[in-house]
């Protein structure tokens, strides 16, 4: 080994030779500093504001009882459908055809189903979501959520749900503060008393339930404090998304999703209001 190799090679050497690149990166290192400090501040207001509104969705969570559950069972595939779509974290507010239940119902893969449906109706129902969303978000919000909408429709998906999940961790903190029980949780309450009861449910009034349950357990979910030395939640999960640390490829339905749950809280904010 030669001495011009030993000397070249030589710890302090290295040094000498890469101290230039170290003083640059000490320069960064202060120069973003300030910014990482205020983003850290961010990001902990916004992950208050989502648990803040998760621990009052829980004062209004609808508990069923096995009794409650047993009388569940004349409602036959549809009550076997909602659960499906909550597992996939799919809200649902509204009565939904047959043929979406029975869709729903006989697929193996819910998700592949979901899409289906929606390709099928050329996301007629998405875009509605997002007129709505639009008309209800503050100028804000708006701004990103609309990039949110232009990055879905250049099929970077990925770059939407991060986009999204910032609106809907933005727009709970509009909402919290004045949020109190509203009508829907009333209805439900009524609903659930009547099923109790044996009384006449009609599939339209069961869905103010179905509203509820899947609502809830998309919540919950999404919301769900995983420590990123486990395995990646199958489905969405915020925490692990805006903390960077999600590796799973997002989709279209992803986006839909989210849509969906933050459609969903506009309606609980709007019956608040009203």
């Amino acid at each position: 080994m030669s001495d011009e190799f030993n000397e070249n090679n030589n710890p302090e050497s290295i040094i000498e030779a890469i101290r230039p690149l170290l003083t640059m990166a000490k320069g960064i290192s202060e120069q973003i500093s300030p910014f990482m400090e205020q983003w850290s501040i961010v990001q902990k207001q916004l992950s208050d504001n989502f648990q803040k509104f998760s621990s009052i969705m829980n004062n209004y969570r609808l508990t069923f009882t096995p009794e409650r559950m047993e009388s569940f069972k004349r409602f036959g595939k549809l009550i076997h459908t909602i659960q499906a779509l909550a597992e996939v974290q799919y809200t649902i507010w509204e009565f939904y055809s047959e043929d979406f239940i029975d869709l729903v119902y006989s697929s193996e893969n819910v998700n592949k189903a979901l899409l289906e449906f929606h390709v099928k109706n050329k996301f007629s129902i998405f875009k509605e979501n997002i007129n709505y969303c639009r008309h209800n978000l503050s100028k804000r919000e708006l701004r990103i959520f609309n990039q949110a909408i232009l990055s879905f429709d250049a099929k970077r998906y990925d770059i939407a749900v991060i986009g999204l999940l910032v609106v809907i961790d933005g727009y709970l903190s509009t909402i919290t503060e004045n949020l109190t029980e509203t009508s829907i949780f009333t209805r439900s309450q009524t609903v659930l008393e009547k099923i109790d009861g044996n009384d006449d449910v009609s599939y339209e009034d069961f869905y103010s339930v179905a509203f509820i349950i899947t609502f809830q357990e998309t919540m919950a979910s999404l919301s769900k404090n995983i420590r990123f030395h486990e395995n990646e939640p199958n489905g969405l999960n915020r925490h692990w998304i805006l903390h960077g640390r999600s590796t799973r490829r997002k989709t279209r339905l992803d986006c839909i999703k989210l849509v969906n749950f933050l459609y969903a809280i506009t309606l609980i904010a709007t019956y608040t209001e009203a």
